[in-house]
């Protein structure tokens, strides 16, 4: 007996089942309050004084208080999947924050496209299509946005969950945009506009400063060859950057540029998006030192062998308006090489 019982004990026989199952119970089963405790969801509180403080910030008092709530909430706190619960105070009585800050960052990014370029149009009257273009991507940038939220301390009102604090993410610049959005609903553009060029666009010149001095040659390019007749829609499909040879020894990236599928240029920089403006900028310089109608002879050229029929036909329409206004003075053939 007392065989069997020591190889009970170390697992050499398996106790009966009954025994099993009752030690399994007592094991297993937790005490009530403990169920209960663990049964409740983590509870998270936008106070009074929380609100007033992002309202001072934003420099807005909202007549919609629960605008304000959404948009300082993060998803892994309120959606269709969790059962957290998260709840805003207002004149000492709390209330339920029934959805989160993802509708409202999609109307706030459109807000803030719109506040951008509206600023800069109006910032400088001589500023160039393709300055206003470059200048205001570096704003609403995803980086440039997360920086404004942390430098205003809008960051710090953010509910989200316990995991995601310190963590890295678009979060900050999500909740940013959703902010805009709850300013553009509660007090129309104006109130938007307001606290966007006051608060914001100061902590922008640097960036600002960059864009300005640094000219995007890709804009440049697509801009140079939608005025030798290269369909604007077609451009996203026919001219295209792809990466030939990465060489980690010297970190060295090559870019290379295909205009309808024939490889015109390439560039090698450190990084991905400066070798980009190299490329660009090489194939821009010898584009520029060519007539504007051997640009379009060789575009049509690409496009007859790429079998793009649709930039063809655009492409022979601008060729014959060249040739209606004596723009050009040379013909299509001898066909002009292609840029390698």
């Amino acid at each position: 007996m007392l065989a069997a019982a020591f190889a009970t004990a170390f697992g050499v026989i398996r106790p009966p089942r009954a025994w099993r199952t009752a030690a399994d119970s007592l094991l297993l089963a937790a005490p009530p309050a403990v169920v209960a405790k663990r049964a409740q969801p983590p509870v998270h509180v936008l106070s009074e004084a929380q609100l007033d403080r992002v309202q001072h910030i934003l420099q807005h008092n909202f007549r919609t208080p629960a605008l304000l709530a959404h948009a300082l909430t993060h998803r892994s706190v309120v959606n269709a999947s969790t059962s957290r619960s998260a709840f805003y105070q207002v004149r000492q009585q709390r209330f339920e924050i029934t959805s989160n800050n993802e509708r409202l960052e999609l109307l706030g990014d459109r807000v803030l496209a719109l506040i951008v370029l509206d600023s800069l149009f109006h910032r400088d009257p001589h500023t160039s299509e393709g300055q206003l273009s470059a200048v205001s991507h570096t704003l609403v940038a995803r980086k440039t946005v997360h920086q404004c939220c942390v430098a205003l301390g809008l960051d710090a009102f953010l509910l989200e969950a316990d995991a995601l604090r310190g963590t890295a993410g678009s979060r900050y610049g999500d909740c940013f945009e959703a902010l805009l959005g709850a300013l553009f609903l509660d007090g129309g553009y104006q109130a938007a506009h307001n606290f966007y060029t006051s608060r914001v666009f100061p902590l922008c010149q640097h960036q600002l400063n960059q864009a300005l001095l640094k000219p995007c040659q890709k804009r440049s390019l697509q801009e140079h060859l939608v005025r030798s007749g290269l369909p604007a829609p077609r451009m996203g499909t026919q001219l295209t950057y792809v990466t030939t040879n990465h060489d980690q020894s010297t970190r060295v990236f090559t870019r290379a540029i295909n205009l309808f599928g024939r490889h015109v240029s390439q560039g090698k920089a450190p990084n991905i998006q400066d070798a980009d403006q190299t490329a660009a900028q090489l194939l821009l310089d010898r584009l520029r030192r060519c007539k504007p109608a051997s640009t379009t002879c060789l575009l049509i050229r690409l496009a007859r062998q790429a079998n793009d029929q649709y930039s063809l036909e655009k492409l022979q329409q601008v060729r014959a308006a060249q040739l209606a206004t004596g723009a050009a003075l040379d013909q299509c053939s001898p066909q002009p090489s292609s840029p390698s």
